[in-house]
């Protein structure tokens, strides 16, 4: 072969076509880049006038051979390409990379210009429709993203689990969002196969003084004095919003402002979704909804910040994929990056080493060899191959970043030590959780009314008269409200130390703050104890609305407890009889009646009687229900209410008379329900129950009238608050 060659369609371009060629190569030392490949190849091309000195037709007279049956290129080569074609590129044997093609452009008779992309750019051109991941291996990612592409994953790679969102965006767009999160790089090995790798730290190659041009240049670049990296975390929500609501019978493609999840559909099938789209198959009028997620965000930063105009901060916002996992050695590794002042810009001649290689180069100003990452190779053809190359001076690639993979959750005080090999951890300290507040007492019910002192009403507007009888009226008390509800104990603080140094097998001291007590009866809880791990303390942290959240496990923790449950009210147990229903002072041995109860609101009673002085009757009320304390354990509307006492029957009592009866006490209701989760705040106590409404009576008797009043019951009291559970220290390693 000559010394540049590329194959496409089968046939083969040498430097007899190529009137001039370029490659362009980038690679970014953090992975906060991805950049292709690019050629762009200049080709003569006569499929009709074979060159001179060549005259041998075939049976196809589109093509040529030359003496030794070489064919040469047809004619429908260059006319009838196809975009995303393969086009590979040689030198002296050895592939250098594997283009697709993109453009061709005829620019003379004879002439033609080709562009191509490396797999890279063809990313470029299809979309991935992301997606919220938990723990996804990062192959499966790969898989959608390299999807016709023959690629293989390192063994290092394979580890990777990844968190966070991928959002729908191109392929490219994504699979840099792996790069800059897990440091990865992609690589082209001898056979054009594509390899998902990490950078070496290890130079791969020297460029001295014989590959390396005497007019090269040293850069002096302004290096980032801080890096701040956001680190995201989402968290599933309950929030219901409306993603599409239009009227097809066709399958469309749904594509969401938002992540969500838990999607839902009337009058369609979801046919296929991820967080961000769904295709629905609609079938009338489609109504589509999904849960939203919680996006919490906070920054991690590496190097100095002054406030002043020294300050050369590099911000990193969008890395969704940066997470309280990785967000560590992702800023550490930009920092190292961007933290350089110094680029080497020199001519060289192309060999083995590659962008994103590590590579010993001699310095054009000192000639001394310095170490240094090759970020950029221009390339062009000729009898050698000449690269303009720039060269990161003193950065060296940290590996691969995986993330914490482990976690360790301490509920009890002691000690722990760090496992072998760990030099990095982070923890969450959670303080233990305050009690619940305790539910305040029911109210007593009312007393029975007090009746008119005369019954001599017949032409008031406060009794009934319809010309032969007359009604007296009166009520029975209300009953007493229920106690409120004690308000549920709040989480406990939350620290996040962020990253910690550590040494395998150093011991830390770790102290879990105890759970606060439950208040007494419409008293507030105590609050938890303090967790700590050697230094650092919870007491640092805050508290978070909704607790937090384990990346690792989903666990939620420290979150604030429910409130407990009013009492129910109490009630007037009324009665009254009618005209039907009465008894005849002056009739001996006829058993007194006692009417039946009812429940419900108070009602009014009415004393009976006739115009005729000698025919006395009366009518009395009974005492109201107690009402209900409520249940904690089923959070059901409390008890069965308590009855509240019959007006007394027997009217040669001591006051001669019947008279109506006491209102029934409330309910004492449970204790509230202690915190369930690590941190979590106690449940709130209980209300008590309102006290029934007393009952009323009233007597007639020889022109005079008679009353007294059954008392109200006293209202239950309510119960003590939960306490809240002690804390804990999630560490991550």
């Amino acid at each position: 072969m000559a010394d540049n060659v590329v194959i496409y369609k089968g046939q083969r371009f040498d430097e007899r076509y190529f009137v001039s060629g370029a490659i362009q190569t980038q690679a970014a030392p953090a992975g906060d880049s991805l950049a292709f490949d690019t050629m762009h190849l200049k080709v003569w091309h006569d499929g009709h006038t074979p060159p001179l000195g060549y005259n041998f037709y075939t049976s196809d007279s589109e093509k040529f051979l030359t003496a030794d049956s070489e064919e040469f290129l047809s004619l429908d080569t260059m006319e009838n390409f196809v975009p995303g074609d393969s086009m590979t590129y040689y030198y002296d044997d050895i592939l250098i990379n594997k283009f697709y093609v993109q453009e061709v452009k005829r620019v003379g008779k004879q002439l033609y210009d080709v562009y191509a992309v490396s797999a890279i750019g063809i990313l470029n051109n299809s979309m991935h429709f992301g997606g919220i991941y938990n723990g996804t291996d990062i192959e499966d990612i790969l898989a959608e993203l390299f999807s016709g592409i023959t690629y293989e994953v390192d063994d290092l790679v394979k580890t990777i689990k990844v968190y966070g969102w991928l959002p729908y965006a191109t392929k490219r767009d994504n699979l840099q969002q792996l790069t800059l999160a897990h440091s990865i790089s992609i690589k082209m090995k001898s056979d054009g196969t594509l390899l998902v790798s990490t950078h070496r730290a290890e130079p791969t190659g020297s460029l001295g003084a014989n590959r390396t041009s005497l007019m090269g240049a040293v850069e002096k670049v302004t290096p980032a004095t801080a890096v701040q990296v956001t680190e995201h975390k989402y968290t599933e929500d309950s929030t219901v919003i409306t993603l599409c609501e239009e009227s097809f019978v066709t399958e469309r493609l749904i594509l969401f402002p938002e992540p969500v999840h838990d999607l839902a559909i009337t009058n369609g099938t979801i046919v296929s979704s991820s967080a961000n789209h769904a295709y629905v198959q609609g079938s009338g009028a489609v109504t589509l909804t999904g849960q939203t997620y919680i996006h919490n965000i906070q920054r991690v930063t590496e190097g100095t910040i002054a406030g002043d105009s020294t300050d050369n901060i590099l911000f990193v916002d969008n890395a969704t994929l940066v997470t309280s996992l990785n967000s560590s050695k992702v800023v550490e590794k930009l920092y190292n990056a961007f933290a350089v002042e110094e680029v080497i810009k020199t001519d060289i001649i192309f060999g083995d080493e590659r962008t994103g290689d590590i590579v010993n180069i001699v310095n054009p100003y000192t000639s001394i060899t310095d170490t240094a990452f090759a970020r950029k190779m221009d390339i062009t053809f000729g009898g050698f191959l000449k690269a303009q190359g720039e060269f990161v001076k003193g950065f060296t690639p940290a590996g691969v970043i995986t993330g914490y993979q482990n976690r360790v959750i301490i509920t009890e005080t002691g000690n722990w030590t760090v496992p072998a090999g760990v030099t990095e951890i982070r923890a969450i300290l959670q303080q233990g959780g305050t009690g619940g507040a305790g539910g305040e007492t029911g109210s007593s019910g009312e007393d029975g009314s007090r009746l008119p002192s005369s019954l001599n009403k017949e032409s008031t507007a406060d009794d009934i008269d319809d010309g032969t009888h007359t009604y007296l009226q009166g009520y029975n008390g209300e009953g007493g409200a229920g106690g409120l509800a004690g308000l549920g104990g709040v989480g406990g603080k939350v620290l996040d130390t962020g990253a910690i140094a550590v040494t395998p097998a150093q011991v830390m001291s770790a102290v879990i703050g105890a759970g606060g007590a439950g208040g007494a009866t419409a008293t507030a809880g105590s609050e938890g104890g303090e967790t700590t791990l050697d230094a650092y303390s919870s007491a640092a942290g805050e508290r978070l609305d909704r607790g937090y959240t384990d990346i690792l496990t989903g666990e939620v923790i420290g979150i604030t407890g429910s409130s407990g449950r009013a009492g129910k009210d109490g009630v007037g147990k009324s009665n009254y009889g009618s005209p039907d229903n009465y008894y005849d002072g002056y009739t001996s041995g006829v058993p007194f009646w006692r009417p039946a109860g009812n429940w419900g609101a108070t009602r009014y009673y009415y004393l009976y009687y006739t115009s005729n002085p000698s025919s006395k009757k009366w009518v009395f009320g009974v005492g109201g229900s107690g009402g209900g304390g409520a249940w904690a354990s089923s959070w059901s509307d409390g008890w069965a209410s308590t009855y509240g006492e019959d007006g007394d029957a027997d009217y040669n009592n001591g006051h001669g008379f019947a008279e109506g009866g006491d209102g029934g006490t409330g309910r004492i209701p449970q204790v509230g329900l202690n915190g369930t989760v690590y941190g979590g705040g106690g449940h709130g106590g209980n209300g008590g129950g309102g006290g029934g409404g007393g009952g009323a009576y009233a007597n007639f008797w020889g022109g005079s009238s008679y009353e007294w009043k059954g008392r109200g019951g006293a209202g239950g009291t309510g119960s003590s608050g939960g306490a809240g559970k002690k804390g804990c220290i999630i560490i991550y390693y």
